[in-house]
Parts: C-alpha cells; structure tokens; sequence
C-alpha cells in the first residue's frame, strides 16, 4: 500500500527543481548585477581619470582640443547615464527573482514539512497497529494460561 507521503514525493520531487532553477536564475540575476555594477563603476572611475589628466594639462590649451574633451566627457555621461539605466534594470530583475526564489523555497519548505507530518502520522499509526497486534497476541496467551490452571 502506497502512503500519503510517498505519493507526495514525486510533488515534492517537482517543487525541489523548482527551487534548483530559481537558484541557477538568481544568481544569474547576481552574476549580471554585479558585473553591470563594476561596468559602472569602471565608466565613472574613467571619467574621473580623464577629468583629472585633462586639468592636470592645463585645460588642453586649444578651443579645438577643448571642444573635443567636451563631445568625449558628453559621450561618457551618456554612457554613464545609460549604464546606470542597465544596473537599475538589472537590480530590477534581481528584486523579482529573489521574490520569485522565496515563493518557490516557502512552498518547498511547507511542502516538506506536510510530508514530514504524514510520516510522523504513519509511524504513529503502524505503532499503535503494533501495539495492538502484540495486545491481542498476549490476551490469546492468558486465557490458555488461566485454562489450564
């Protein structure tokens, strides 16, 4: 006879995948975060850098080479500026599937503990089946003993 937990297992079976998949996804979702974060981080530093170099130059000297230190610093805002579009995004994605991972790891969770209960219920069960057998056995035993005195 097959028991309430053990039909429950391949479901339980289902909803561990499950979880398995959220986690290779989330931390897809970290890896992508992060690296999108050190993108950032690299522009800004950059532009810093160049900022730094272009005063310590004195200002470049020519409007001609002045004006290409503007179109450069004006392209690296705008990389910047949609750098930082890509991270919010990807902290989006992250957000959602870090709720999504812990729907899915509460159901597993739950899910193991009914099955946990209905073990503890089966053994109870088959002990007190036991129990009884072994009562049953012994009052057959006594009346023979008593007979026979």
């Amino acid at each position: 006879m097959v028991t309430r937990s053990q039909r429950m297992q391949p479901i339980a079976g289902l909803q561990r995948d499950k979880e398995i998949q959220a986690t290779r996804v989330l931390g897809e979702s970290r890896n992508r975060y992060l690296s999108q974060e050190r993108r950032l981080s690299d522009l800004e530093k950059f532009m810093r850098e160049y900022q730094q170099r272009f005063q310590a130059e004195g200002g470049g000297g020519t409007i001609e080479r002045f004006k290409e230190y503007r179109r450069f610093t004006d392209r690296l805002n705008v990389a910047i500026q949609q750098q930082k579009k890509l991270l919010e995004d990807c902290q989006r994605e992250l957000e959602q599937q870090n709720r999504y991972w812990s729907e899915v790891s509460s159901k597993r969770r739950a899910l193991d503990k009914v099955i946990d209960r209905f073990r503890h219920e089966e053994v109870s069960r088959a002990q007190r089946r036991e129990q009884r057998e072994t009562d049953e056995r012994a009052q057959r035993v006594r009346p023979g003993i008593s007979g026979e005195e």
